[in-house]
């Protein structure tokens, strides 16, 4: 009788164990899903500040040449120019730099990255020669929008710092 209770105890600390187990991948099940939301979250975000950014860009550079509408076949490509840059920004300008030195060359290699996507989808869509000029040019559109992008990006989490901060010192007002 006396080996019967350290089996059950043994028998007991496994199953327990198991059930650890099991707690700690429902953890990592609810991490990566937590991870895989953000990314989401970041992506549709990011989507709407560029392809807003690249619509404006696209509509200004039409006034500027006096045509008066956009064509529908240019829309739809806005949304993939738009899709393909947002993909490029999630996957490069997201990821975090410990040193100023990182987040320049990241930076660069970002806005690199958006020329070459861009002056590809220019060519492609048959929005400019592909040449000196339109390179220069398309790079400067891209350097544009993306100028716009980061612009609300920054205001817009400058303002939600800010609601966060004013929140946090009412909350804590009293306890002062």
């Amino acid at each position: 009788h006396q080996g019967l209770p350290q089996r059950r105890g043994r028998l007991h600390h496994l199953r327990r164990s198991g059930a650890e187990k099991e707690t700690g991948n429902l953890e990592d099940t609810f991490e990566r899903i937590e991870k895989a939301m953000e990314l989401v979250r970041n992506f549709i975000k990011w989507f709407l500040y560029i392809t807003i950014s690249i619509f404006l860009v696209v509509t200004l550079t039409y006034k500027m040449y006096s045509v008066d509408t956009i064509p529908t076949d240019t829309l739809i490509n806005i949304l993939i120019s738009g899709f393909l840059t947002t993909a490029v920004t999630v996957v490069i300008a997201l990821r975090e730099c410990k040193s100023k030195w990182g987040s320049l060359l990241k930076y660069l290699i970002h806005y690199i990255s958006l020329c070459v996507v861009m002056c590809l989808c220019g060519d492609w869509f048959g929005w400019y020669d592909l040449n000196l000029s339109g390179i220069l040019s398309m790079s400067l559109s891209v350097a544009i929008v993306y100028a716009m992008s980061f612009g609300v990006y920054c205001l817009i989490d400058w303002k939600q710092a800010k609601d966060i901060n004013k929140m946090l010192k009412e909350k804590y007002k009293d306890e002062e």
